[in-house]
């Protein structure tokens, strides 16, 4: 089972691991916490987390201070300051079932423990990237073979509040699909300061296999990847 992570308008979409049935017993209510999960988010960007309705949540600052709290999937939320974020989640675990007699007894078969991670870690970035794929371009039409040379285009828009420009010589483009060993290294970025839009231009290497569905995975400034997917087979 996996719940998903949306970082916002970005529409890039993460399996979030989840853990499967562990051994029950009484005391388990009582047991630290199982999992942690560590998330990176920019600060302009929506939080999404999709939870069982019954789930309730709530996000502290590392100070203890509240910052939010609800019931059900975690939608929207925005983090206006950057820093790291706790979003602790709960959800009620049942034991046992009553029997006929009326005695409560521990039944292993009615264990329910929760498969999501009881603690997220969220550290919240102050560079904001978002590739505009809107914009983007091809040196070719996208066909099969080899794309060493070629070049992929696109404009993004970014945001920088730590005072110094986006490390933008970092992008790039890994392609994931059957048979798919396209590359993209950044070659162009033109003048840019701390916040703007700016056209990027990739120089790819690698091939595409003919009749296989593939997504262009742009990795941005926060190592966040952005998937650009082709809804059309490889020709």
């Amino acid at each position: 089972m996996s719940s998903q992570l949306l970082f916002g308008n970005s529409d890039a979409v993460f399996d979030i691991p989840t853990v499967g049935s562990h051994g029950c017993n009484s005391d388990f209510i009582n047991q630290p916490k199982l999992i942690q999960q560590e998330l990176i988010l920019s600060y302009k960007d929506s939080f999404y987390f999709e939870l069982d309705e019954q789930m309730t949540w709530k996000v502290f600052t590392v100070g203890g201070d509240l910052y939010k709290k609800g019931k059900g999937s975690i939608a929207g939320l925005v983090f206006s300051n950057v820093g790291e974020y706790i979003i602790d989640l709960r959800q009620p675990i049942k034991f046992g079932q009553r029997r006929a007699n009326g005695v409560s007894g521990f039944n292993h078969s009615q264990c329910n423990h929760s498969p999501f991670p009881e603690e997220i870690n969220l550290k919240v970035l102050p560079n904001y990237f978002l590739y505009d794929f809107e914009s983007i371009e091809f040196s070719r039409p996208i066909v099969a073979g080899n794309w060493d040379g070629e070049v992929i285009s696109v404009f993004a828009d970014f945001e920088s509040r730590s005072g110094q420009n986006l490390p933008l010589e970092n992008l790039e483009i890994i392609a994931f699909g059957v048979g798919a060993t396209l590359k993209g290294k950044l070659i162009s970025f033109g003048n840019h300061t701390q916040s703007g839009r700016v056209k990027l231009q990739f120089l790819l290497q690698g091939e595409l296999m003919k009749g296989t569905y593939i997504q262009l995975n742009f990795v941005d400034v926060n190592g966040i990847i952005q998937p650009y997917s082709l809804l059309e087979k490889i020709k």
